[in-house]
């Protein structure tokens, strides 16, 4: 968990710079990805708590059923429904969530093409 919380904090130092780098001071922000740890993790708390990221699951206007899928990792079972969550999208504070969900993801012949559910957003950025 350690090495998870610094790149976090990696992370939540390079936004800022790249920000800059861009000079776009005021762009929106989508960092999404596999944390390898769920929401009660301090790698998420540190994400999640900082001023310039918010989880849009907890910020979102619509959220889609979420008893469906309550986890977006797999590891390939059929049979599972009800597996961690450790994939997220972040987005920057100004940034609406109007759509959250986690898709099934099985392939038209019955099979997952990722260990992982996709997570959907749908954001508006103006």
């Amino acid at each position: 968990d350690h090495a998870r919380l610094q790149s976090a904090q990696l992370v939540l130092q390079r936004v800022p710079e790249l920000l800059q780098q861009c000079a776009a001071p005021a762009a929106h922000v989508v960092l999404m990805g596999d944390l390898n740890c769920d929401a009660a993790s301090a790698p998420y708390a540190l994400l999640a708590s900082s001023e310039g990221l918010q989880d849009s699951k907890m910020v979102c206007e619509a959220p889609e059923d979420q008893d469906q899928f309550t986890g977006t990792f797999t590891g390939f079972d059929p049979n599972c429904l009800h597996g961690p969550e450790i994939d997220f999208i972040f987005v920057s504070p100004h940034t609406r969530v109007q759509r959250w969900a986690v898709l099934e993801g099985r392939s038209p012949r019955g099979g997952f093409g990722s260990d992982h559910r996709p997570v959907l957003v749908t954001l508006q950025l103006a």
